[in-house]
């Protein structure tokens, strides 16, 4: 690895002390490139630049002086991949195209999001049947639900697709938290139902106020949906049951 640095760095000096005029300096045949530094340009064509391998307990053992050495490039050859060192760390090139990936909330990863001095845990209701739908039991507990969202550390979103049944005056609403290790929380998205219905609907979201990268470092992610019973109402069966949500989908990209 020094020796690979030592000798790019005398090829570099090489063409920077040029007397006069634009100079390259050319690795192969010859070959006029008047605003290139440095070219490699393989007399056969049938040749290209190796850049140092490692492993990546060897990657990982190297620490480069940061900042000045922001940039350095290796090869790792467990992980087959390249990385480069920034900001006092190794990151892994990635192409510029990310695949589409999704990410799906079942009714029953839901539990309540209990209030202060609220430790009831019946208020909750999740109704196995033909679509499996969770709401909440009765007017005034059990209307916030919370679950976990879990995407890969560095992935982005793109899309979050809400599948529910609104048939009440009142609204459903959803949000989108991200929440520091310290504790505080911060809102990503929020959506509320408007109208009734009682056939099963959908919306996506793709506005994440500027918080779509996912940042498991510093957050953690969790989705809340508040129901709105009224004054005695009670849900006992499905039937009784005017708000319901059925699963959420969320489109990221890593």
């Amino acid at each position: 690895m020094n020796t690979f640095l030592t000798i790019t760095a005398i090829l570099f000096w090489w063409a920077a002390s040029a007397q006069s005029g634009k100079t390259s300096v050319v690795i192969g045949s010859k070959t006029t490139r008047p605003n290139a530094l440095l070219i490699v340009n393989p007399q056969q064509s049938d040749q290209g630049v190796l850049l140092p391998q490692l492993s990546t307990g060897q990657r990982m053992s190297m620490k480069p002086s940061s900042p000045s050495e922001d940039g350095l490039i290796v090869f790792d050859s467990n992980l087959k991949s390249y990385f480069y060192w920034s900001d006092g760390g190794w990151v892994m090139f990635r192409p510029d195209y990310r695949k589409p990936r999704f990410a799906s909330i079942d009714p029953a990863n839901f539990q309540q999001l209990k209030t202060d001095n609220n430790i009831r845990h019946e208020n909750m209701a999740i109704f196995e049947t033909d679509n499996t739908f969770v709401t909440a039991s009765r007017n005034g507990v059990g209307e916030e639900i919370v679950a976990p969202v879990n995407l890969p550390h560095g992935s982005v979103m793109k899309e979050l697709a809400v599948y529910y049944m609104d048939n009440d005056d009142d609204n459903i609403r959803v949000m989108l938290m991200r929440k520091s290790l310290s504790g505080g929380s911060e809102e990503i998205l929020s959506w509320q139902s408007t109208g009734m219905s009682p056939a099963v609907n959908n919306v996506t979201l793709a506005y994440f106020n500027g918080k779509e990268k996912i940042d498991l470092e510093n957050y953690t992610y969790r989705l809340i949906v508040v129901f709105d019973l009224d004054d005695g109402e009670e849900v006992t069966i499905p039937a009784d049951a005017t708000q319901r949500l059925y699963g959420v989908r969320i489109k990221y990209e890593e």
